[in-house]
């Protein structure tokens, strides 16, 4: 068996298939939304593997050692309960055994899966996205989510501009919608429809935060063209304004926000932490 090296640092990166961050090929899950990596949680759990059948090798040698000499000392009885541990551990490998081989075979269908839907996909995304309507691209990029292998959409080559323009789509359907509240008709609004309003608000002040604080995604991370890389940026000047403006979030408010949806210092942002500290700013929306 060919030996992997498990460095995160030299490993070549891959997307996470939940939240779209890149993410070192052998990291055993997302380190921004702890969603697991299938081949770095294959590989992590091979690691383990190979160190419970060090482990196992050692202790087959003290279990022969032990084996042999209470045969001497005690006779049949303890025989047969030496015999008996053996019977146990041999039990365990063949059970570490067949859950290998069924990770492995997961694996390989998720694989198999993903280059089927490149296949069956790919060139009609090409085909969308030459005609040159963001908009229309996206919807047909949503609409291929839920299928098999869908997690091969984050290595398409346009994927990472259309998860900007995805958030900017986002952010532009939450300032219409507030602008009909406006007039005080939010104070009119049942629980559900203003938790409903929470919800989108924060989840596009999560995304757009987390494109100006988290370096795996600013612009200067991304795979985009030229071209791609202007729309973006005119992206960014619309959102700004948005928080700021729309919403009245100066960049302390931002930087207090961000700070609170924090997992720990260092770590990745958490949407319902985020959620809560966000919900003293919203009030003049609803009351």
């Amino acid at each position: 068996m060919t030996e992997v090296s498990y460095n995160n640092d030299m490993a070549k990166r891959i997307y996470c298939t939940n939240c779209g961050a890149p993410v070192g090929e052998f990291a055993e899950k997302c380190p921004y939304c702890g969603a697991l990596n299938p081949t770095g949680a294959e590989a992590a759990y091979m690691e383990k593997l190979r160190g419970i059948r060090s482990e196992m090798a050692e202790m087959d040698d003290d279990l022969e050692e032990t084996y042999v000499r209470e045969l001497k000392k005690r006779g049949s009885r303890f025989g047969k309960i030496a015999a008996g541990i053996a019977i146990v551990i041999v039990a365990f490998i063949l059970l570490i055994s067949v859950n290998e081989m069924i990770f492995r075979a997961r694996a390989k269908r998720d694989s198999e899966r993903e280059i089927a839907f490149q296949k069956e996909y790919f060139e009609e995304l090409d085909r969308v996205y030459e005609q040159g309507d963001d908009a229309s691209t996206l919807d047909y990029i949503q609409s291929l989510y839920g299928k098999d292998g869908a997690s091969a959409l984050w290595t398409w080559k346009h994927m990472d501009y259309f998860e900007f323009y995805g958030d900017y789509s986002d952010m532009e359907a939450v300032r219409d919608a507030l602008a009909k509240l406006e007039g005080g008709a939010g104070k009119e609004l049942s629980a559900r429809e203003r938790e409903g309003y929470e919800g989108d608000i924060a989840w596009v002040v999560y995304r757009i935060l987390q494109t100006r604080r988290d370096e795996y995604r600013g612009l200067s991370q991304a795979k985009v063209t030229e071209e791609e890389r202007q729309k973006v940026l005119g992206y960014f000047e619309e959102e700004d304004v948005f928080l700021t403006d729309v919403l009245g979030l100066d960049e302390a408010a931002q930087d207090e926000i961000w700070k609170q949806s924090l997992t720990r210092e260092g770590g990745y942002a958490d949407y319902d932490k985020l959620k809560k500290a966000l919900a003293p700013h919203l009030a003049k929306w609803f009351e």
